[in-house]
């Protein structure tokens, strides 16, 4: 019987030496039956050229309190016999995938080759027309990639006294960068004439009346915002330049912001009873294609009374506008192109509360600490509720309408959701359309002991490395927390674990990284030629599956 190991090859950078690990499986029954060799170099991505001066280390998995094994070679060579290894996963990384090294008979393992890409970085300073730093705004950076797929996010930083910003260890990539802020020197006119009439007498507070025309004049000057501003310095989503970086390019992206007219929202019947609160923001999204993350808008909101509240400070734009208090809630999308009132619906709101039970397939005790989680997809909103030791739950949360949000249970060991049931509301696979008042019964059943999927990548008949293996279920639409994904190892080999049964497709998309594989309209292309399965009991299933190439679709990426 030929045995065969596995190792998970990486590099590291630790105070200036660049280290390369390894991971393997068991090791072989007979210790000692065979020996092996995992050899190669460390090449540096962009030059192709070797580093020298690498220090390269392995571990085994099963004997990690034995230590490392180190060797350093001219030219970035190394080479271990009878290796074992650990590793960071950085041998032909994607994220927190990466291909193992399969060794043994008939394998070859000894001509690796190892390409370290450096990190790239954008900076840059934001300034106003009058070329004086903008101080104290919000940078926001996304991931275009070259995949038909939505903008990744990648992270934010705040201006700095001297309006600069810097976004450090980025891969190579096209990049999106905009800036939120507002003028320093930002003042609030006079509410507009028009509120007059919001108080039943007809007047509003003595304190609200207009100054003398010369001081309002002043003040409108000083009523302006900084729309939402893309590089290079333009404030339409679509006109956008993507910033490449190249490994190792160190880009300098500034901008320039200009102030324009701010807007006045007037939201009438905010709330009827002055004593509770009310709380008013404005979301506005970075990207339309973009739309499960909107940024907060630097907007200011206070209460003129009998139920009237003004919202000031912000550029003309379309925007998400959250209103909610103790008793009431109203979002809505809102195009707001000049001063605007809007009624709030007294009957537009409503609370529903979500109870149930969860439960393991085979009656076993639930672990304790678990947590249901409820989240819409699309506006990022979500709550949720503890699980008793009973295993029951009670989560409320309050609706401007109808709205569907997608079922997940955290923190419950090994266990996976097998199977939902509701009452009061619809159900599609994991997502449930809840009604915007009301209540609805939930029974959720895990299940342990989940299948597993053992297979291998094919391309012209040949095992293939480094393909992506997503695991796509019935309506995927409903049910993306069932998506599991894996990298092909050296011999074209991949596992996807704690698998629910269920009929679904595995897909392998050769260089299919930059896809959006959540996506269904990016996903039907693949679909057809994949390999369906049905699992139908905590078992081991094998298979093959040919990797497919990237489609055309997925080649062009859309603007955001």
């Amino acid at each position: 019987m030929h045995l065969r190991r596995r190792f998970i090859l990486g590099l590291l950078i630790s105070s200036g030496v660049l280290r390369c690990c390894a991971q393997d499986a068991p090791p072989p029954s007979t210790p000692g039956a065979s020996t092996w060799r995992i050899a190669g170099r460390v090449l540096h991505a962009a030059t192709n050229q070797p580093l020298s001066g690498v220090e390269v280390s392995v571990a085994s998995t099963a004997e990690r309190d034995k230590g490392f094994q180190t060797v350093r070679g001219p030219d970035g060579r190394f080479a271990f016999a009878q290796a074992r290894g650990f590793s960071p996963q950085a041998y032909q990384q994607h994220g927190m995938f990466s291909t193992a090294v399969a060794v043994g008979p008939q394998l070859k393992s000894d001509n690796l080759t190892f390409r370290l890409v450096p990190d790239g970085s954008i900076s840059g300073s934001v300034v106003d027309e009058e070329n004086e730093p903008v101080r104290n705004g919000q940078a926001f950076l996304l991931l275009r990639g070259e995949g038909n797929y939505r903008p990744r996010w990648q992270g934010q930083a705040v201006l700095d006294e001297q309006g600069h910003f810097h976004f450090a260890h980025l891969a190579p990539g096209e990049y999106v960068l905009a800036i939120s802020a507002q003028p320093w020197y930002a003042q609030d006119s006079q509410a507009p004439a028009k509120l007059q009439s919001a108080s039943p007498e007809g007047v509003l507070p003595s304190d609200m009346n207009s100054n003398p025309p010369s001081e309002s004049a002043s003040s409108a000057l000083l009523d302006v915002a900084y729309p939402l501003t893309y590089y290079p310095s333009v404030t339409e989503a679509g006109n956008a330049a993507p910033i490449r970086v190249t490994p190792g390019e160190r880009v300098v992206a500034d901008m320039t912001l200009r102030a324009v007219p701010a807007l006045h929202l007037t939201i009438r019947h905010a709330s009827s009873d002055s004593a509770r609160p009310v709380s008013v923001t404005l979301m506005q999204r970075i990207s339309e294609r973009f739309d499960s993350f909107p940024i907060s808008v630097q907007a200011r909101s206070q209460p003129l009374g009998s139920g009237v509240v003004s919202v000031s400070g912000f550029a003309p734009g379309r925007f998400w506008l959250s209103l909610r208090t103790a008793s009431k809630a109203e979002e809505r999308e809102v195009d707001l192109q000049a001063d605007t009132e809007i009624e709030v619906s007294e009957s537009g709101s409503g609370s529903v509360t979500v109870e149930g039970v969860v439960q393991v397939s085979d009656g076993s005790t639930l672990p304790p600490g678990g947590y249901i989680r409820f989240v819409n997809r699309k506006s990022g909103e979500h709550f949720g509720s503890p699980i008793s030791s009973q295993g029951t739950f009670q989560a409320e949360q309050m609706l401007a309408e109808p709205k569907a949000f997608e079922v997940s249970v955290f923190n419950v060991g090994g266990f996976r959701v097998r199977e939902i049931t509701a009452g009061g509301a619809t159900l599609s696979g994991h997502s449930l359309q809840l009604p915007h008042n009301g209540t609805v019964s939930l029974k959720v059943v895990l299940a342990k002991g989940m299948a597993k999927i053992d297979g291998t990548v094919l391309l012209h008949d040949e095992p293939l490395s480094e393909a992506m293996v997503v695991l796509v279920p019935e309506n995927p639409q409903d049910n993306t927390d069932l998506f599991p994904r894996d990298q092909s190892d050296s011999d074209g080999t991949f596992t996807l674990s704690e698998i629910a049964p269920g009929h679904y497709t595995v897909i392998a998309i050769q260089n299919g990284w930059d896809v959006d594989w959540q996506d269904p309209a990016v996903l039907k292309s693949y679909l057809e030629n994949g390999k369906r399965i049905e699992i139908t009991a905590p078992q081991t299933y094998t298979l093959s599956v040919h990797a497919q190439a990237t489609t055309a679709a997925a080649a062009h990426p859309s603007q955001p």
